[in-house]
């Protein structure tokens, strides 16, 4: 049977691909701007990290299952058996990684290291350490 948490996208990081996004809007209105070809090509190169930040926010969850899990964010996908898992303990770090929020869970595994932050740390940090155990 598979369990599914979903990813937790904190406000600040909304707040921050919302100003990614608005930001070369607000230079066009400005008195000496001029579309050139530079221009043009500079705001398609910013616009395609959009490419990125959507998949991201929207594709963000963790799929339990017996002894693994599969972890989807944006367009990278991982699975991790449960027996691999060294460390699993939640962490505010603040280090660039695959957790829209700050409000994080750290897993280190023997080859892995990494941080996802969901909607349900706590549940599934339980179901993850009952698994462990042998629990179903």
């Amino acid at each position: 049977m598979m369990k599914r948490f979903y990813g937790k996208n904190a406000v600040w990081f909304y707040g921050v691909v919302l100003f990614y996004n608005l930001l070369p809007l607000w230079a066009c209105f400005h008195p000496d701007f001029q579309w050139t070809a530079l221009m043009i090509g500079l705001y398609i190169f910013l616009y395609l990290f959009d490419l990125l930040f959507i998949p991201i926010m929207v594709r963000n969850y963790v799929d339990v299952y017996d002894s693994y899990f599969i972890f989807r964010y944006g367009f990278w996908k991982d699975r991790i058996d449960l027996s691999a898992i060294t460390v699993l303990e939640k962490s505010h770090c603040g280090l660039a990684s695959s957790a829209n929020s700050l409000d994080r869970i750290h897993i280190e595994t023997d080859d892995k290291d990494f941080y996802i932050s969901l909607k349900d740390n706590d549940g599934f940090i339980k179901l993850i350490q009952f698994k462990k155990l042998g629990g179903g």
